[in-house]
C-alpha cells in the first residue's frame, strides 16, 4: 500500500533529477517577465509635458478643507516623480486642474443587535484634467476610493482618525492619478 509519504518522495525525486532544467526555464520566463512588465508600463508624460502647474483643488463637497489635503497630496505625488517638475503657472507646460467632487462618511460597522456604530466607511472621488498651454485638455481622469476609520470613545479623536484615512485615501488616489496619466501616454 503507498502512503502519502512514499507519494511525496517519488514526487520529489522525479522533480530533483528529471525537471531541473524546465523548471529554472519557467523560473527566468516568469522573472525576466515579470521585470520586462514592470518597465514598459512606465510611459512618458503626456506631449513631451514636464513642467507643470498644480493650482489649488476645488471642493464640491461639504466637507471643508479637503481641497488642501488632496491638492498637498498631488503636488507631493508630483515631487516623487522624476518626470515631473512642479512650476509656477507662468512657466509651467501644463496646468493640472481639478477637484474633489465627492466626500461620504458611512457608517459600517455596528454593534450587534443595536444601532451603535463601530466604524465607518469613508468614500472620496477626486477628478482631474491636465491641459496644455492653450487650455486644451490632453488628459482626464476621475478617481475614487474607500477607506475604513474606526469610532473613538471621543468626538475629537473620531474626527482625527477620519482626517487620517482621509490622508491616506487621497494619497493612494493621487498615486493613481499620476501613474494612470503616464501609463496613458
Amino acid at each position: 500500500m503507498t502512503t502519502h509519504y512514499d507519494r511525496w518522495n517519488v514526487f520529489r525525486a522525479g522533480v530533483r533529477s528529471k525537471n531541473i532544467p524546465a523548471c529554472f526555464g519557467i523560473i527566468l520566463l516568469v522573472v525576466g517577465g515579470c521585470g520586462y512588465q514592470m518597465v514598459s508600463q512606465i510611459g512618458g508624460n503626456p506631449q513631451g509635458i514636464e513642467r507643470i502647474a498644480i493650482p489649488l483643488l476645488q471642493n464640491i463637497t461639504l466637507k471643508t478643507g479637503v481641497e488642501l489635503t488632496a491638492t498637498e497630496a498631488l503636488r507631493d505625488e508630483f515631487r516623487l516623480s522624476p518626470s515631473w517638475e512642479i512650476v509656477p503657472r507662468e512657466e509651467a507646460q501644463g496646468i493640472l486642474l481639478g477637484g474633489v467632487t465627492r466626500y461620504e462618511a458611512a457608517p459600517t460597522t455596528f454593534v450587534e443587535g443595536q444601532t451603535s456604530v463601530l466604524a465607518f466607511a469613508l468614500v472620496m472621488e477626486v477628478e482631474l484634467e491636465l491641459q496644455d498651454r492653450k487650455g486644451k485638455t490632453i488628459w482626464h481622469g476621475t478617481f475614487d476610493g474607500e477607506e475604513r476609520y474606526d469610532l473613538a470613545d471621543t468626538l475629537l479623536r473620531t474626527e482625527d482618525n477620519e482626517q487620517e484615512a482621509a490622508k491616506r485615501l487621497v494619497q493612494r488616489l493621487m498615486k493613481e492619478a499620476r501613474e494612470s496619466i503616464q501609463l496613458d501616454f
